[in-house]
């Protein structure tokens, strides 16, 4: 594992899971600019959001199934179960580090994981894990990419067949198994949902992760989507939406702004 890829697992698994926030220089740095907009910037800002969270949590089950990089860009995809099951969070998270690969600019979705399993027998955490076919990184993002660009900017559904495998494993929480399944989904919908932006895909090898804005019914919502690629079609996919909230309780820049990095 890169030294930017352990420092951010083990500010999750050391840090935030096992609390000892003293830890927290070696692996981020100022300015530590947060786009979680419950957390202030700065160093002094996570430990200030943190350390009463480890009051309120002090049993904190912390698991990162899965990381990968993309430059100066690490992804990781975690499960929190907290005091034995109180709370369950999925946590998708885009971190920026600087030259000594330590963490320097933080965005996430952060939502309620779905209990159990969905229609077609997953969770929204199991499923491979392993990176591989690194020499088609490119190749898969500009997949997605095109994904993007030719289905979900201008709703042409019927495209889907041409980018995800005709069954595929979908851990959200609808359970698709097939690519019609998706189609048909949404054709029908009902859902007022729109693609804003996307701001910024990641990819190592087999897998990429997606960083957009949408609105659901005229609310912004910051969407972090993973998918697993195989000779060239998309074979599994988790995803994680936050609803933003309104802009007068932001404690920093908000969901989508970059200060360190353009995206």
């Amino acid at each position: 594992m890169s030294k930017q890829k352990q420092n951010f697992y083990d500010l999750y698994t050391k840090v935030i899971g096992q609390g000892e926030i003293d830890l927290l220089p070696l692996y981020a740095a100022e300015p530590c600019i947060e786009h979680s907009v419950g957390v202030h910037d700065g160093l002094e800002g996570f430990k200030n959001f943190f350390i009463p969270f480890f009051e309120v949590f002090p049993k904190r089950n912390i698991q990162v199934t899965r990381i990968l990089e993309d430059g100066n860009f690490v992804f990781a995809h975690a499960y929190q179960v907290l005091n034995d099951g109180a709370a369950e969070w999925m946590t998708m998270d885009i971190v920026y580090t600087n030259a000594d690969e330590k963490i320097i600019e933080h965005w996430d979705t952060i939502a309620p994981s779905f209990t159990g399993k969905n229609k077609a027998g997953h969770t929204a955490f199991d499923g491979a894990t392993e990176l591989a076919d690194f020499a088609k990184t490119a190749d898969n993002k500009m997949l997605i990419s095109n994904l993007y660009e030719q289905v979900y900017t201008i709703e042409k559904w019927q495209l889907i067949a041409d980018f995800y495998a005709a069954e595929f494993i979908d851990h959200s929480e609808y359970g698709f198994l097939t690519s019609q399944e998706l189609i048909d989904y949404y054709e029908s919908s009902t859902t007022n949902y729109t693609l804003e932006k996307v701001y910024k895909i990641i990819g190592e090898g087999n897998f990429v992760a997606v960083f957009t804005k949408v609105m659901i019914a005229n609310k912004e919502v910051a969407n972090i989507e993973l998918y697993r690629i195989q000779d060239g079609k998309i074979v599994e996919y988790w995803r994680n939406m936050e609803y933003v909230v309104e802009e007068k309780l932001w404690l920093n820049s908000g969901k989508f702004a970059t200060i360190t990095t353009e995206f």
